[in-house]
């Protein structure tokens, strides 16, 4: 698109993660111009992965957009369909993108090559499983949690009960693997089955996932037949009866397919040929057309027909053609389906077009033409609408003033304007009654009803804000990490690991430190800024240098992607030193802590000393500095 240059190809291993590269930005006026990027949810889409977060601006930073595997091993590419929306003052341009993910299979962890027959134990390799996970002051686990698969069968331990849940430490599972067992129970079944299990290194003291990978455990079921292709439901007709100018629902009746391994709710739909006019939509968003549709939303009455703006004097009949894919993503034939417009004999006024309002957050829009079209034979420019209901998250501005009336007139001068309330939302609608401006009485046409849809797309226009800025505890000469429970922001727009802390001003008693999964021992922190995502691997330390101040502190602010902080002025870190000091007693030590403030002195509590087997008491008076 025109501006952006945005998508393309990334590789990645099975199972794991791979960052996605910036997008690269024409734009010449760049402090009138917005960008935001929308993952897309459609079922023939991101089939073994997904690109996250699902929204994120297109100036994006390298690292904080991603494409996670989800371990799946039938296809070797995987597309992901997304939508930028890029706005140029009060201008927004809508435009389709999208990134091909190539998969290899040089998997870390796992061997593949296992198979399992109808009745056997389960156990990794043990020479390969997890073997890229032993890092410092962290745990290996493995888990399982039953969902899609396995769906021929299903895991049991050494009791013959089913195991709905695994979550145990690698080392655990590779020597107490072998008591899993699957077993098959549907019969007949194709050849094949899986085990989604995930494989994540956790840091001991934080919790934090520093590391993750997932991977399908194939199946072989001896005897199973290869998947074979799904089909067309001979039981449907294939023929949609639609009204002129309505969107109209497809019914399971209508459309519909069947597949031997696959249940029938699992099924989707890719329209492989486009209606030639109007186009196919899903009722949460029937605006903008869909090249795909689950089994499962058609029986939901989800997937719907837009009929085109215009106005046949006689039936019309309209053509398109879908291909069926099942959980093998097998392929059917092709199948063609009919679609009758039924002409509509009325003189009441028609929406012959609704595809609503599209916006960013804040932004005001016209209603026109472009959004809905209206058809009277014979009162058009006397219409009249009224303001029933909607409007949760912005204004109706007729003429620059708030208002819930306007005429056909403001429509053709684009003088009705919906005004967003810059608030956190991702959605409006505006409920409408229109008058027909014939003749009243007895003989006069009832009102038409309709509901113009209003998508928000959100923009990242909030700073972070500081959640946590507690006093951090270290001894005297000693160092201390960093944790999110003592520092930690937080921001609506952005993900909390991409969030930057920069400092201002460093402490004056001691060092920040900085010690990654690779770096054998700690290393002063040299550059201002640093993502989040460190404080929460315990990545960030702080080192006293043994002087005798006991309070310390750094200045800080947190900010995001577009350099919003939070706050206007830097906030100061509180960093509090005490002493330890050790009594020798024979076999027996005792730690007796000094806590020092500088505003009421030191206090030495009493301790308790132990000494084979006899308790003796050390108390000491205060101290004033």
């Amino acid at each position: 698109m025109k501006g952006l240059i945005f998508g393309g190809f990334l590789s990645t291993v099975l199972g794991q993660n791979a960052f996605a590269p910036p997008a690269r930005s024409q734009v010449k006026n760049p402090e009138n111009y917005s960008c935001r990027v929308q993952v897309l949810n459609e079922p023939a889409f991101s089939r073994m992965g997904s690109v996250f977060p699902d929204v994120f601006d297109c100036d994006f930073d390298y690292g904080s957009v991603w494409y996670e595997h989800y371990g799946g091993s039938l296809l070797r590419k995987d597309n992901v369909k997304m939508r930028p929306w890029v706005s140029v003052g009060n201008h927004l341009s809508v435009r389709q993108a999208g990134v091909t993910a190539e998969i290899s299979t040089n998997n870390i962890g796992i061997d593949h090559q296992n198979y399992y027959n109808n009745f056997s134990h389960i156990h990794p390799n043990e020479e390969n499983f997890a073997t890229g996970y032993n890092v410092l002051d962290t745990d290996c686990f493995v888990r399982f949690f039953h969902k899609n698969f396995p769906f021929w069968g299903y895991l049991i331990d050494e009791n013959d009960e089913v195991v709905k849940e695994i979550n145990t430490k690698c080392i655990n599972f590779r020597t107490t693997g072998k008591r899993y067992r699957y077993k098959h129970s549907k019969w007949p079944s194709p050849d094949k089955d899986f085990i989604p299990i995930s494989v994540e290194l956790v840091d001991r003291e934080s919790g934090y996932v520093v590391r993750s990978e997932r991977h399908h455990l194939e199946i072989q079921i001896i005897g199973g037949s290869k998947s074979s292709p799904p089909a067309a439901d001979p039981t449907c007709d294939y023929l949609i009866t639609a009204d002129q100018f309505v969107l109209s629902t497809i019914f399971p009746t209508d459309l519909a397919a069947i597949d031997r391994e696959t249940e029938k709710s699992r099924l989707y739909f890719r329209i492989v040929q486009k209606p030639e006019v109007g186009f196919i939509t899903h009722r949460e968003n029937h605006s903008r057309p869909v090249e795909s549709f689950s089994m499962k939303d058609l029986q939901n009455l989800k997937i719907m027909y837009q009929p085109p703006p215009i106005d046949y004097d006689h039936l019309h009949q309209v053509q398109f053609k879908v291909a069926v894919f099942d959980d093998f993503h097998r392929r059917s034939r092709p199948i063609d389906v009919w679609i009758q417009i039924d002409r509509q004999m009325t003189d009441a006024p028609r929406i012959t077009w609704n595809t609503g309002l599209t916006l960013l957050e804040g932004q005001t829009r016209a209603l026109s033409n472009a959004n809905f079209m209206l058809e009277d034979p014979d009162t058009l420019h006397s219409l009249k609408f009224m303001v029933t209901g909607g409007l949760r998250h912005g204004l109706l501005l007729v003429k620059g003033r708030s208002s819930y009336l306007f005429n056909y007139i403001d429509l053709l001068n684009h003088d009705a304007v919906y005004a967003h309330d810059d608030s956190d939302s991702y959605g409006d609608f505006i409920e409408l009654r229109i008058v027909d401006g014939g003749p009243p009485g007895p003989q006069a046409l009832p009102p038409t009803r309709f509901t113009i849809p209003i998508l928000i797309m959100p923009k990242d226009d909030s700073p972070p804000e500081v959640t946590s800025n507690l006093l951090l505890r270290v001894r005297w000469g000693q160092q201390a990490k960093i944790r999110r429970h003592i520092l930690d922001a937080s921001d609506l727009d952005t993900s909390d690991d991409y969030i930057k802390l920069v400092i201002t001003e460093f402490p004056k008693h001691g060092q920040l430190m900085i010690q990654r999964e690779w770096d054998p021992v700690p290393w002063p922190l040299q550059e201002r800024e640093l993502y989040q995502f460190e404080i929460f691997r315990g990545h960030l330390l702080y080192r006293h240098d043994g002087s005798n101040n006991l309070e310390d502190s750094f200045n800080f602010f947190f900010r995001d992607h577009f350099k919003r902080q939070a706050g206007i002025e830097s906030q100061v870190h509180k960093i509090r030193l005490f002493r330890a000091l050790f009594y020798q007693h024979r076999d027996s030590i005792s730690l007796l802590y000094l806590f020092f403030s500088k505003f009421f002195g030191c206090t030495l509590k009493q301790g308790l000393i132990s000494s084979h087997g006899a308790d003796k008491r050390l108390s000491c008076a205060q101290c004033h500095s």
